[in-house]
């Protein structure tokens, strides 16, 4: 946990961690800049998710999910304060077998489509900043990309087969969604109603 109140390089830290990319648009930046969290939490496994879920809501903190930080319309910026959870450090790419991946929420796209064109496959849609990009990331923002004109959105044929989604609840709830109707709940709604 990185605290903003414990010392200027602390409070830097939170700083940036609380941005994304929406100083692309002046007014965004205008609008946006110097929000930052009162708090980081650098999650590396799924107790860590819940157990910062569990702190949000016991304590009515504002808690919102970042992974690459790539956003451009400032999705991650703390705007009540609060804590980022930041997921970048809970990766890793659990199976991938017959063009089906399962990963962690703070894997790189880069290393899924690296790793799947070892094996003759490769992303059907992926952001320009895939090298930077999670893929928490990605399907909390509903994101289309490169390959979407042909193969469609992330919400539509089969393109996320499952998700497991933490509640931000005073006992969080571990939630394992396959059912279209359940996925495209969670798709695109930026982490608002469970962290991917």
């Amino acid at each position: 946990v990185i605290l903003a109140s414990a010392g200027a390089n602390q409070k830097r830290e939170c700083l940036r961690r609380s941005r994304d990319y929406f100083w692309y648009s002046p007014i965004l930046k205008k609008k946006l800049d110097g929000y930052s969290a009162d708090a980081v939490v650098a999650a590396t496994k799924e107790e860590h998710v819940v157990a910062a879920a569990r702190a949000a809501a016991t304590y009515n903190v504002p808690i919102i999910t970042r992974g690459g930080g790539t956003g451009n319309y400032g999705q991650i910026s703390p705007v009540r304060g609060g804590a980022i959870l930041d997921v970048s450090g809970f990766c890793g790419i659990i199976s991938l077998n017959d063009g089906v991946c399962r990963a962690f929420a703070g894997t790189k796209l880069s290393e899924i489509e690296d790793t799947a064109r070892q094996q003759g496959w490769e992303l059907r849609q992926h952001p320009s900043t895939r090298r930077e990009a999670t893929i928490g990331g990605f399907v909390a923002g509903g994101s289309t990309g490169h390959g979407a004109l042909l193969h469609g959105g992330l919400a539509e044929d089969g393109a996320v087969l499952g998700l497991t989604v933490i509640s931000a609840e005073k006992e969080p709830r571990i939630l394992h969604l396959s059912e279209p109707n359940e996925l495209n709940s969670v798709i695109h709604a930026y982490g608002t109603n469970g962290i991917i």
